[in-house]
């Protein structure tokens, strides 16, 4: 462990952990979570700007002459879920809490930030991005909308999320797609409304919508290659009020997940041309959106992270022979654009597994020195006097 990191120091970022975890706000909400950072900031006599992409700050802490930068970043943002915890730190915000660890990498990166404006062992600049609305909200869109690649042009960029499932105390870190993205699609079938007793005078959108479902269902095993992953779900079907009429059109929605950008593209063709041909097949017509969320996190420069984490948890800790998740994150909108990596660090302990997204999760605060000792030790390597 970095001598830096003292107990005393791990002592004061629990706390400020566990009073982030008591005030959860939800997507470009994170009006007392911002505030909260800004007082640490300053407390820290760290320079930042805040209302980037709404709610969110960028600090910055420069050391010695050179322009050169890299980028940290933490999302701030808690889920709409009714906490079932007990203890004395709970979320005081009903119907909201920290189920995904957002609280700890706040707090994480917090930290980190004291520390190397205190000691500014390195050569350059760093930035320190809290994000907001990671939750679906496409925070880190919305800050790159808002300008943050102009305003600070940093040269890489990394992230991290504290992982439940995994070993606690390893790394895990690959190259590649690390995480998959998520898009939705709507499929509308237009019908032709008739009695129950008489289906041949009308056109039933929903026997129509069956075919589509099966046709959908098939898309993985048929057009992707064997080698490729991609989940398609059907999640929501509606059509109908009575049992006694068919209805005059019926809607299908559900998702798309995968690791590839050309599967994503040949999954999108293959949804519109089935739909539209089937619909065509019993004389009716279907109306198909797809909308592009996520994009796939692509890790595209890894080599500084595996250095930095072999000499903080030690090679037989790293892990990068891994299944990636069919989970998305939106830190892959900065990917697409910046070098960088998106690392995991497992948290279990004891076989005793509560998953992110739960209302009983609660964050590890055993792995925090981890992560800001990480955040540390990537600056000095990556900016190195």
């Amino acid at each position: 462990m970095d001598r830096r990191v003292s107990k005393e120091f791990i002592k004061e970022f629990i706390e400020i952990r566990r009073y982030l975890h008591s005030i959860p706000e939800i997507s470009y909400n994170e009006y007392k979570t911002s505030q909260f950072i800004c007082k640490k900031l300053d407390e820290f006599g760290i320079e930042y700007q805040k209302g980037i992409g709404k709610t969110g700050i960028v600090a910055k802490i420069k050391a010695g002459e050179s322009s050169r930068a890299i980028a940290l970043r933490a999302d701030i943002d808690a889920l709409e879920i009714e906490e079932k915890n007990s203890f004395e730190y709970k979320s005081t915000h009903s119907g909201f809490m920290h189920a995904c660890g957002h609280d700890g990498h706040t707090a994480m990166l917090l930290g980190a930030g004291k520390i190397l404006n205190e000691n500014k062992n390195f050569n350059g600049v760093v930035y320190l991005i809290f994000q907001p609305a990671e939750e679906g909200g496409g925070g880190a869109k919305a800050m790159i909308d808002d300008g943050v690649l102009e305003k600070y042009p940093f040269e890489k960029i990394y992230g991290l999320h504290n992982w439940p499932t995994k070993k606690f105390g390893k790394f895990y870190i690959k190259k590649g797609a690390i995480m998959a993205s998520f898009d939705t699609f709507e499929i509308k079938i237009k019908g032709k409304s008739a009695h129950s007793s008489m289906p041949h005078i009308g056109i039933n959108p929903i026997v129509v919508s069956a075919h589509i479902i099966t046709a959908i269902k098939s898309i993985s095993a048929l057009d992707i290659p064997p080698t490729k992953n991609a989940v398609i779900s059907v999640a929501k079907i509606e059509g109908g009020e009575a049992l006694n009429i068919i209805p005059d059109s019926c809607t299908i929605a559900g998702s798309i997940r995968t690791y590839d950008r050309e599967v994503q593209k040949e999954i999108r063709k293959r949804i519109f041309t089935i739909s539209k041909s089937i619909a065509k097949s019993f004389e009716t017509e279907a109306e198909v959106s797809y909308t592009f969320g996520y994009p796939q996190t692509i890790n595209s420069d890894i080599s500084t992270s595996l250095k930095v984490a072999k000499e903080i948890v030690g090679e037989d800790n790293i892990e990068s022979d891994f299944e990636s998740s069919f989970g998305s994150e939106d830190f892959s909108y900065f990917l697409q654009h910046k070098k960088g990596s998106y690392i995991w660090i497992g948290s279990q302990e004891n076989n005793e597994v509560t998953p992110l997204h739960n209302s009983c999760f609660d964050f590890n605060d055993k792995i925090l020195p981890l992560g800001v000792n990480y955040w540390i030790k990537l600056v000095e390597e990556e900016l190195k006097k």
